[in-house]
């Protein structure tokens, strides 16, 4: 009897062990399945986009490459197609996992909705603006406008944008079109006085609004903390921690402002910033803490144009 229990267990040990090493084989499958997804990076790509968020796109794709390049892993970028949409509802998107990654303006919503990458990929100058003005209301401004003077006209923006709060907190009059393609024609009619746009934008911008017989007012400059960082999906934390650790090994290098210069540095040079009247605006929203030090890595500063060789040449203001 014994002899013939072990001729039985035989067969059912071979199946046991072919079981639990077919069940093996398909655990590592499952789990190196999840692992290449998890690299996978999907990021919006926009197919409308005009000129100037062509260009800046192309700067942010090179920023996440160069990022991922200095990461600890072999993330893969995957570009999702969609239209001109809100950065409200990007939002929702990373959320619902639609795409891994976004670059959006830090809010207290994004920050607690996403994972935030806080380092700034346009150093701050985002929060760096000149105004458009109808041609014909230069003799409104001045380099010796003050503060109070600016809150006594209305500023123009977008109805969404974060800036409406912080330029209302600190007691500026806003107007907001209730479409934001309509604004340069909602300035050019008179119904507010200047259109805040960040040094980035303003250049690319200035040939449509020149048309509208809108120009640069070339005095002042407004400046309040805000930042754009990458703000990533909440079901994608390891994705966040090799961001920040690539863009940090990228800024140690100096790669990442060398990319950022080869993109910017001529637009900054070209809006004059060290000849301007700069009103300064606090940003109560922005709770950014940061020593002196982490500070000059990551932030924008006049005197860094001082110390950059580039070969792009300054153009006359209009």
């Amino acid at each position: 009897m014994s002899f013939k229990g072990i001729q039985h267990t035989a067969p059912m040990a071979t199946f046991t062990k072919a079981f639990c090493i077919t069940a093996t084989l398909l655990l590592l499958s499952a789990l190196s399945h999840a692992e290449s997804a998890d690299l996978n990076v999907r990021y919006p790509e926009d197919n409308a986009a005009d000129n100037e968020r062509a260009a800046s796109g192309r700067y942010v794709r090179a920023l996440l490459k160069l990022a991922i390049r200095y990461s600890d892993k072999p993330h893969e970028l995957q570009p999702v197609t969609v239209g001109t949409i809100p950065e409200s509802r990007s939002q929702l998107y990373l959320k619902s996992g639609r795409y891994d990654v976004h670059w959006l303006m830090t809010s207290a919503e994004n920050e607690a909705q996403l994972l935030p990458v806080r380092i700034p990929i346009y150093k701050g100058l985002i929060g760096w603006r000149l105004f458009f003005i109808k041609s014909g209301d230069s003799t409104h401004f001045s380099k010796s406008m003050s503060a109070t003077s600016l809150k006594g006209l209305r500023a123009c923006l977008g109805h969404d944008w974060p800036d409406v709060q912080i330029l209302k907190n600190a007691g500026y009059s806003i107007a907001t079109p209730v479409s934001n393609a309509h604004i340069y024609d909602v300035l050019q009619q008179g119904r507010c006085d200047y259109f805040p746009r960040s040094v980035l934008e303003v250049w690319n911008e200035y040939g449509a609004a020149r048309k509208r017989n809108l120009m640069v007012e070339p005095h002042l400059a407004m400046r309040y903390p805000a930042a754009y960082y990458f703000f990533v999906s909440p079901n994608k934390p390891g994705l966040a921690k090799s961001l920040e650790q690539g863009l940090r090994a990228a800024i140690d290098d100096g790669s990442f402002d060398t990319l950022f210069y080869k993109y910017f540095y001529s637009d900054i040079a070209r809006a004059h910033l060290s000849h301007r009247n700069v009103i300064t605006v606090e940003n109560a929203l922005f709770h950014e803490q940061l020593h002196d030090s982490e500070y000059k890595k990551l932030w924008f500063d006049v005197e860094d144009l001082d110390r950059i060789s580039a070969k792009s040449s300054v153009v006359p203001l209009n």
